[in-house]
């Protein structure tokens, strides 16, 4: 079955919150939102010619585009944290990258400014903080992976893990059909043993087991669970002799 009407939570935002660094770290907008607004606003040129019987010619010249973020304050979420810990910020402390991917695969990224955050006391006192910020683009977007398809995932495939306390392991998904949006989210099961990033990159941090959830993006019905187990780190056996220790001759 393909997708008719895409729906919202179909659509994956994140951003990198290691702006400047060696190699993205990706926080997905996902726990506490529940709203995205998107917002264009265009300037137009209108000129009248003779040939047109003094209908307009338009042209737009310029744009600028933005999505307002919304929902409850999550105070164990790594996104939010990263957006609240700029709430003091100006300049370019607040600019960073913005990947969107799309209900049929396609993936784009984006320079954006990050500003008007809240995510502090705000309200009635029986009601939940509130979180909001708003991603204005800077420039336009590139194209990161071309669309798939359109195909709803049938099945999502991933091994179980083994990993070291503060080592990392990346869990490879397989999503099917081929034509399906391969894009999942994840979630631990105790963050206490381990994490796991919004591509799935699971970090020891203390030895026990626990289960990661996999749910595909495009249908998130569609989910597996996989067992995550965490080993204490390997300690290295000193080669150094006792100090008076003398070998047999």
């Amino acid at each position: 079955m393909d997708i008719g009407f895409a729906m919202n939570y179909q659509y994956l935002n994140e951003i990198d919150m290691n702006p400047g660094g060696d190699e993205p770290e990706w926080g997905w907008f996902g726990p506490g939102i529940n709203t995205f607004t998107k917002d264009k606003s265009e300037t137009t040129e209108e000129e009248y010619f003779y040939s047109n019987f003094g209908e307009a010619d338009t042209q737009v010249s310029g744009m600028s585009q933005s999505i307002s973020v919304e929902g409850k304050r999550r105070l164990d979420d790594p996104c939010q944290n990263f957006v609240a810990s700029l709430d003091e910020q100006t300049g370019d402390a607040l600019i960073t990258t913005l990947r969107r991917t799309f209900p049929d695969g396609k993936v784009i990224e984006r320079d954006v400014t990050i500003h008007e955050i809240k995510a502090d006391q705000d309200g009635a006192p029986n009601e939940k903080a509130k979180f909001a910020c708003k991603l204005s683009f800077n420039g336009p977007s590139r194209v990161v992976t071309e669309p798939v398809g359109i195909a709803y995932p049938e099945e999502v495939a991933a091994e179980a893990v083994n990993v070291a306390v503060g080592e990392t392991s990346t869990i490879i998904t397989t999503v099917t059909p081929a034509d399906a949006n391969p894009r999942c989210v994840f979630a631990t099961g105790n963050h206490k043993v381990a994490t796991v990033t919004p591509d799935g990159l699971v970090k020891g941090v203390s030895a026990g087991k626990t289960r990661i959830t996999i749910k595909c993006v495009s249908k998130p019905s569609v989910a597996k669970q996989v067992d995550v187990t965490v080993t204490a780190p390997t300690r290295q056996a000193s080669s150094t002799k006792s100090a008076g220790t003398s070998e047999d001759k």
